[in-house]
């Protein structure tokens, strides 16, 4: 019994102590919590002060969104403002480009044309500054004359005379077959379009200067003696067989005229040498 008992408060006092054990762990355990209960709360309160944080920063961020959602959609508009404007534009712009490509067809036609119609009228202008400076050259030639006419008053007694054919004045006492020089042809002249000066020649030998004298050799005739030679009164005439009975009004000599005059320095064809 005593043994039993023994064993009885033994396993009593195990039990005691075990319970016991269990109670101070229990304490320590509960001790231990509130620390992590603390710590908890402690973070908590943190994360609810981010969380705060982060709300009135996702506050702000959203207004900023929406005024940048406002700005984007205000440029929207513009953009497609302006896309419809251009696009009224090229619109215009290709009717207009219609319309106006047949009157710009006629204004290049018309162009060409007047170019065409200038270019003549530049060739007609230079046809007629030829022309007219011959005329000046041929009055001014006449001026010269009607200035010999004039100075020739008072000099028809001397024999002074005026040559049909170079216009220069003569004597009769020193008119031979060489005083008059003149040429075949007439003078060939051309206004070149680069330097402006006129160019051309004699054809009948070749002389390109103006000035030249001139190539055949011959006697000064007078219009005065022209019009005697044209006299239709028969008796004036003379007859070829009195030319034995002539005088030479070339060498002065009698027994031919001047067509016959071995002086004559012209190429006679019909004589023989």
């Amino acid at each position: 019994m005593l043994e039993q008992n023994k064993t009885l408060n033994q396993i009593s006092y195990e039990l005691i102590q075990d319970k016991l054990t269990m109670l101070f762990e229990s304490v320590d355990a509960i001790g231990n919590s509130k620390y992590i209960e603390d710590l908890l709360n402690i973070k908590i309160n943190d994360l609810r002060n981010k969380n705060t944080a982060y709300q009135m920063e996702i506050i702000e961020l959203s207004k900023i969104i929406k005024e940048q959602t406002k700005d984007l959609d205000r440029l929207r508009a513009d953009l497609k403002d302006i896309v419809e404007q251009k696009e009224k534009q090229l619109g215009k712009s290709k009717l207009f480009d219609a319309q106006n490509k047949e009157t710009i067809n006629n204004l290049i036609n018309k162009n060409n044309k007047l170019t065409s119609e200038l270019e003549k009228s530049e060739s007609e202008v230079a046809n007629l500054t030829k022309v007219n400076k011959l005329q000046q050259q041929e009055i001014f030639k006449q001026k010269e004359r009607m200035i010999k006419m004039k100075n020739r008053r008072g000099k028809i007694d001397l024999g002074i005379k005026i040559c049909k054919n170079c216009t220069k004045e003569y004597n009769e006492k020193d008119n031979f077959n060489w005083s008059c020089k003149t040429h075949k042809s007439e003078w060939s002249g051309e206004v070149d379009p680069v330097s402006k000066k006129e160019k051309g020649m004699y054809w009948c030998c070749g002389n390109e200067r103006k000035e030249s004298q001139g190539c055949i050799s011959g006697k000064h005739e007078c219009k005065e003696d022209e019009e005697d030679e044209e006299d239709p009164n028969p008796m004036k005439k003379i007859d070829k067989h009195q030319n034995r009975n002539m005088k030479c009004l070339c060498c002065k000599e009698i027994g031919h005229d001047m067509s016959e005059c071995y002086r004559d320095p012209n190429i006679k064809t019909r004589v023989d040498y």
